[in-house]
């Protein structure tokens, strides 16, 4: 079995499991003892809270948070194009930003006595 994906308007029309009415009637109180009277999770001691690291201590092949830097990293521009080229790589689906790059790329290759 493969993994479902679901768009966030799908999530929306699940049915909900959780008794909100039940939960909206409960005070404050009530909501933390029921919290701390959980078997499957059980409130963490001061003593298991002291001893927390971060996980970059725990788990260094994590790496940072965020994308990786790049070597050569690409810059966000305006470009005005003709409505027929950008149909043409837009035509070919997601990654049409890609493509655009990669053949501005090989008109360099191919014609590198022409940069002003």
């Amino acid at each position: 079995m493969g993994i479902k994906r679901y768009t966030r308007e799908e999530i929306e029309q699940l049915p909900s499991l959780t008794d909100h009415a039940r939960l909206d009637a409960m005070t404050d109180a009530e909501v933390i003892a029921a919290a701390k009277s959980d078997p499957d999770n059980p409130p963490l001691t001061a003593e298991q809270l002291s001893q927390m690291k971060p996980i970059r201590e725990v788990l260094p092949w994590l790496g940072s948070r965020g994308r990786p830097v790049k070597e050569h990293t690409k810059v966000s521009v305006t470009i005005r194009l003709h409505p027929e080229v950008l149909e043409y790589f837009k035509a070919g689906g997601q990654g049409w930003q890609t493509r655009l790059n990669e053949a501005l790329h090989e008109y360099i290759k191919q014609h590198p006595s022409e940069a002003a």
